[in-house]
């Protein structure tokens, strides 16, 4: 017996359609981060803590003063929504960017919100396709993957691409779910062709955000 979480096949060494400059790359920027206590802290102030901060700062300033957040909000959006595309993230981070998006497009025009928003979770999803198609995915799921649920999302997400592909790639991204990340590095480890499954993102994350800043235009249009 071992006490090692169950890997799904398809993370095991990753596919060879990478090449070995990105695997190398992705490789040596994960081991970095996590091959330290440091480097590890880091990670989890970078994708947690900042984004939530900026977020908090940025509502807050809106909700109290009601004063141009304009350069604060955008950064925040952007940083949050990146990291809703990454695997460690709670399914409250996604819902702080659609929240954060709606107050956004209160004041601002939504497409402009959903295009920055869109832009940024797809990056982050790059991302995590990158860590899956280049076996960094194994290395994620070591880490991250010591809970029974995030064990079964994970196994969750990897039937879902097996099954549906490109279509669930573009689901996920408009209503995301505990598995929404995760099935962006099985998708990575699976060999989706990499332009599909950007495109697929991208468009979902697009109507995902679009969908939060009109509902947020639209609250203020009813009480303006």
């Amino acid at each position: 017996m071992t006490d090692e979480p169950a890997v799904p096949e398809g993370l095991r060494g990753g596919p060879q359609h990478v090449p070995a400059g990105v695997t190398s790359f992705f490789e040596w920027a994960w081991t970095s981060v996590t091959g330290t206590l440091w480097g590890f802290l880091a990670f989890l102030i970078l994708i947690y803590v900042i984004p939530y901060g900026l977020a908090l700062a940025a509502i807050g300033t809106q909700a109290t003063s009601g004063g141009d957040f304009a350069l604060l909000g955008f950064v925040a959006l952007f940083a949050i929504a990146f990291a809703s595309g990454q695997p460690a993230p709670t399914p409250l981070m996604g819902t702080s960017a659609l929240l954060l998006a709606g107050f956004l497009g209160a004041s601002f025009g939504p497409i402009s919100v959903a295009a920055l928003a869109g832009a940024a979770a797809t990056l982050g999803l790059v991302v995590s396709y990158g860590a899956g198609a280049t076996g960094i995915g194994r290395l994620l799921i070591d880490r991250f993957a010591t809970r029974d649920s995030v064990q079964q999302a994970v196994d969750r997400a990897f039937e879902v691409i097996r099954q549906h592909g490109i279509k669930a790639t573009f689901v996920l991204a408009i209503v995301p779910t505990p598995i929404h990340a995760w099935s962006a590095v099985a998708g990575g480890a699976s060999g989706l062709l990499f332009v599909r499954f950007m495109v697929a993102a991208f468009a979902g994350s697009m109507i995902r955000f679009a969908i939060a800043a009109l509902i947020g235009n639209g609250i203020e249009q009813l009480l303006s």
